[in-house]
């Protein structure tokens, strides 16, 4: 059975106009990163991709060196994920070249999600060429995971969730429809943020009735609490998206605003103040600075309200000071975010067991950087490297390091020239046992 969820996205008014071609035959990578096919060079060069400073594709590329230091078996599954780690943030700074240069050597599934925000990121951009190519890639590593044991459904679906993302933005919207049909019930139940956001690009093209139809439709499935978290996450992350597209329109601006912290209520906190950060993000964008602040405040406060784990609790104050800064309420940006530092250092650190403590560190030195604070970021983040590598297993060393360099590049966090040192020096040392 279908998702009605899903079903619902792919059939949404004035989404599929267009017929395609008939599609070749899917060529088929193995499972293996070493039997992984790939389009020739010159096609990944036609991407035009966004400038990016020299010490971010360093950043990028020590990380993805880190990742690959994983033992194929029996951590190959750790492997992916942090090579993907690397590979989504290639895609987040709009280097889809660089991010599908690093697919042949991760592991199984994930590849087959590599090769389709490709498609859907050069296809987006109007840049590149046969991007239908990389789609049969990524049918190919469904196609491959068909035959192995026990494969879990939700796995090959999020690669077909985002295959039909980017058939949509080719045109190709038949494929699209096939392609959609093949998701299994289910498969969206769980909170993921990337199936969430493939989901809810389809805002990019709705029109005002559209948005007010999905406004009411929300409205009744939250009532009557029919959704799984993950479609819940999906629904606010829909809202959040066409808040943006009709900013300038208050039939659906102030609805939305009024839904995704206050209205939707049952809604687990995490994923409403996930989508009010996006509203945020929108008002800041189109200049309404007043209305940003005053959401941030609501959003301080249900934080406040609420009883949170250490490691929990800081990424989301961290979230809302960062857009506060971006608000320019710089001053009170820098207050919460001094008694942020000193709370960790007081407390919440001898809180937290070793494998968190970079991860909350990390999140708090970051927004230093965004109230222009570089100096002060880099010395954090310096601390926060030396946090992760307390625990005497690699694995969780290694996942800390992959994720900060990731973030450094991300943010446009320049290492100094001892951090550098101490970067290379970690990654050369990260060895048995995982």
């Amino acid at each position: 059975m279908k998702t009605a969820f899903v079903l619902s996205c792919l059939l949404a008014p004035g989404l599929f106009f267009a017929s395609c071609q008939k599609r070749e035959a899917a060529a088929s990578p193995s499972d293996q990163p070493a039997g992984a096919q790939q389009p020739a060079a010159e096609q990944q060069q036609a991407a035009v991709d966004a400038p990016l400073l020299d010490f971010q594709r360093q950043l990028l590329d020590l990380a993805f060196e880190a990742a690959s230091k994983f033992p194929m078996y029996p951590h190959h599954k750790n492997r992916s994920r942090a090579q993907k780690i690397v590979a989504d943030t290639a895609l987040e700074l709009d280097n889809p070249t660089l991010a599908v240069a690093y697919a042949p050597r991760i592991n199984g599934w994930r590849r087959g999600e590599v090769y389709a925000d490709y498609a859907w990121n050069c296809a987006r951009r109007g840049v590149g060429r046969n991007l239908e190519s990389y789609l049969q890639l990524a049918q190919g590593v469904i196609d491959e995971a068909a035959k192995a044991e026990n494969v879990q459904e939700w796995r090959v679906d999020s690669i077909r969730i985002k295959m039909v993302r980017a058939y949509e933005e080719m045109g190709k919207n038949d494929e699209a429809r096939k392609v959609g049909a093949q998701i299994l019930d289910g498969s969206a139940d769980s909170v993921n943020e990337q199936w969430a956001s493939a989901i809810a690009d389809r805002a990019r093209t709705m029109s005002k009735a559209v948005a007010i139809h999905e406004i009411e439709t929300k409205d009744r499935a939250f009532i009557a609490n029919t959704e799984s978290l993950g479609n819940q996450n999906a629904s606010l992350v829909l809202l959040a998206r066409l808040h943006g597209v009709h900013f300038d329109d208050p039939e659906v601006r102030g609805p939305i605003e009024q839904r995704v912290l206050n209205t939707y209520t049952k809604v687990p906190p995490e994923i409403r103040l996930g989508a009010t950060a996006i509203v945020i993000e929108n008002c800041i964008e189109h200049g309404d600075q007043e209305a940003a602040r005053k959401l941030i405040g609501e959003a301080m406060e249900l934080i406040d309200s609420l009883t949170w784990r250490p490691r929990n609790r800081i990424p989301q104050v961290t979230r809302f000071v960062t857009l506060r800064a971006k608000a320019g309420d710089t001053d009170r940006a820098r207050l919460e975010l001094d008694a942020l530092l000193q709370e960790y250092h007081e407390k919440t650190r001898d809180e937290l067991q070793d494998m968190h403590r970079c991860e909350v560190l990390r999140e708090i030195a970051l927004v230093w950087h965004v109230l222009g604070e570089t100096e002060q970021a880099v010395e954090l983040l310096s601390q926060a490297i030396e946090e992760g590598m307390e625990n005497p297993n690699a694995r969780p060393r290694c996942f800390d390091f992959v994720e900060t360099c990731a973030a450094m590049a991300k943010n446009g966090v320049e290492p100094s020239a001892t951090l550098w040192e101490r970067l290379r020096e970690i990654c050369n040392n990260l060895s048995d046992p995982w």
